[in-house]
């Protein structure tokens, strides 16, 4: 698996213009009906998925159902403090497309960080119509047109590989706060 996904990364840093891609974070929101909204944060590195790395956040505070919102404080939260340089991702994928990716973009733009915040590269992902794996299509810019990668591209495979987990990620914090709340 280790070789598989390097592989991948290796065919994803070319599709990106990148040197070379170490590090991707990737961010879903996962509530129901507005309810219960959690936010996941999973991290990729040569080898694959690193599952102690793995973070969810609570969010408060928002419009209920305001994905955007969302996605804007859980991007402050995890990159509004101190970061050791190592631990900043080449690539970060946004779920859900160009409004989620406008909205990462204002926040990097927002940032006072140390590192430079035009280094991690943001990529929107957002499903095709019917919501068919294989069929995403990507950002780089929240204007404009996205583009898509033939469904056997290791770039693709890598990038549905992350989402998937963020997604899944997401979805078990939402199911456990859920359950709490049912359970109060």
């Amino acid at each position: 698996q280790q070789s598989t996904v390097h592989q991948r990364l290796t065919a994803l840093a070319s599709v990106l213009k990148l040197p070379e891609v170490k590090r991707m974070e990737c961010f879903d929101i996962s509530h129901t009906m507005g309810e219960q909204t959690v936010a996941s944060c999973v991290v990729f590195d040569a080898n694959g998925p690193l599952r102690a790395e793995y973070r969810r956040y609570n969010i408060t505070g928002i419009t209920p159902g305001d994905d955007y919102a969302a996605m804007n404080q859980v991007l402050r939260r995890r990159y509004g403090k101190a970061i050791d340089d190592s631990k900043i991702p080449e690539v970060i994928l946004i779920d859900g497309g160009k409004g989620q990716l406008a909205q990462a973009k204002n926040v990097f733009a927002e940032l006072d960080v140390s590192w430079d915040k035009n280094h991690p590269l943001l990529l929107g992902v957002a499903k095709g119509a019917d919501r068919k794996a294989g069929l995403e299509t990507l950002f780089f810019e929240p204007e404009g047109e996205g583009f898509s990668l033939p469904p056997d591209s290791p770039a693709l495979h890598v990038i549905q590989h992350i989402r998937d987990e963020s997604h899944d990620h997401a979805i078990g914090g939402h199911r456990k706060k859920r359950a709490k709340v049912k359970n109060t």
